[in-house]
């Protein structure tokens, strides 16, 4: 695929990172804060592979790692991870379907406009809280 020019390479530089809960199938899903502040979201099933299970390591979140994506219909097709694993700050309860509208009807690759890591963090934390 990439001899034929059909891949799209994303890169991104992380600072932190924090991690929801999984609800029902629909796979990992981490906030990242990028080096310019902004927020991305990433989820899905691929991420599975990158997590630690059975005395296999954590590959992600990491402070580096680029994304290629499929150029015709935008699906991910491989992470590559560099620079240092990030172990996720929390584990928060998974976005609630009307959560989902807050955000902006959020998709996986998406960046977070109008909301920083912190309150985005913050408000997870409260939906924790709020759960008990």
């Amino acid at each position: 695929m990439e001899q034929l020019g059909l891949l799209i390479s994303e890169p991104y530089r992380v600072r932190r990172a924090f991690q929801l809960e999984e609800f029902e199938d629909e796979g990992s899903q981490y906030f990242l804060e990028l080096e310019d502040h902004s927020v991305l979201y990433l989820s899905g099933q691929f991420l599975y592979e990158y997590e630690p299970l059975n005395a296999k390591p954590r590959r992600f979140p990491c402070t580096q790692f680029t994304i290629r994506r499929h150029k015709d219909d935008g699906r991910i097709v491989d992470l590559l991870c560099s620079g240092e694993i990030l172990e996720p700050e929390i584990m928060a309860p998974p976005l609630a379907v009307d959560e989902l509208e807050k955000y902006g009807s959020i998709a996986d690759g998406q960046i977070i406009q109008g909301k920083s890591y912190d309150e985005l963090k913050a408000e997870r934390l409260a939906t924790t809280r709020n759960r008990r």
